[in-house]
């Protein structure tokens, strides 16, 4: 589904595609399934090289404010100062999203974790697709996966997947274990009995999904160069001729 038509209701697509959202229930929309969703988000600042990742505690529509956790790596908290406009992507149903959102201040919770305050956006912008899509695996054939988390090997689901990424499901609940920003050394992914994916990842965000007691973890494949990349793409085209055979 398009983020349009997510937003919105509605199934038809528009004759020119929208790039902009300036409507205000729409943008408090997004940004409540952020927060929801635990979707991890990218933040940016001009004449920095690093990005750093966090997640929405909670927000504050009366004040026009959302606050977000430590930023990961630590070292960018301290570009988190007030007034500063920071460049912020994130993912809403699968559709890269960015949108600008000053710095209104910082402070430390009872439990000495740092948190920062943020203003809405008045505009997101948006993507109509992914890059590259992702593709859930049909129901006949589960694609089992490796993760090496820091508790040992840990064996799950794979979710979906695409040339840039993957999300798996891990039966329990792993959000002790895994968080936004870490890094994954290894996994495994068995496409068939003849072919499996090893990559290192960054995880993205992670979900627990409590009536299914089951953890989504999104994460990003790293270190691509064209040859690995092209073997993932060519694994997510014959998967998703195995998903569109009847």
């Amino acid at each position: 589904m398009g983020l349009m038509s997510w937003l919105t209701g509605e199934t038809a697509k528009p004759k020119k595609p929208t790039t902009n959202i300036t409507n205000v229930s729409q943008i408090k929309k997004i940004v409540h399934h952020l927060k929801e969703a635990h979707q991890s988000l990218d933040f940016s600042f001009v004449g920095i090289s690093d990005t750093y990742s966090s997640i929405i505690l909670k927000i504050d529509f009366d004040k026009g404010i959302y606050y977000v956790d430590e930023l990961v790596p630590a070292n960018g908290n301290a570009a988190m100062k007030q007034g500063k406009t920071t460049q912020v992507k994130t993912y809403v149903n699968g559709i890269m999203t960015k949108f600008k959102s000053a710095v209104v201040n910082s402070g430390t919770d009872e439990n000495g974790t740092q948190f920062h305050a943020l203003t809405i956006p008045q505009e997101v912008y948006y993507r109509q697709r992914r890059v590259y899509p992702r593709v859930k695996p049909p129901a006949r054939l589960s694609l089992e996966a490796s993760l090496m988390l820091e508790n040992g090997l840990t064996h799950c689901t794979v979710k979906d997947l695409g040339a840039d990424g993957s999300a798996f499901l891990l039966n329990g609940n792993y959000t002790d274990v895994v968080n936004p920003g870490n890094a994954i050394s290894t996994s495994v992914i068995r496409i068939t009995s003849d072919l499996s994916l090893s990559y290192p990842l960054l995880v993205k965000h992670v979900r627990f999904i409590n009536n299914s007691n089951q953890t989504m973890i999104g994460c990003q494949f790293k270190d691509l160069n064209n040859k690995r990349k092209k073997i993932l793409i060519n694994a997510v085209n014959a998967l998703n001729q195995l998903a569109n055979k009847k």
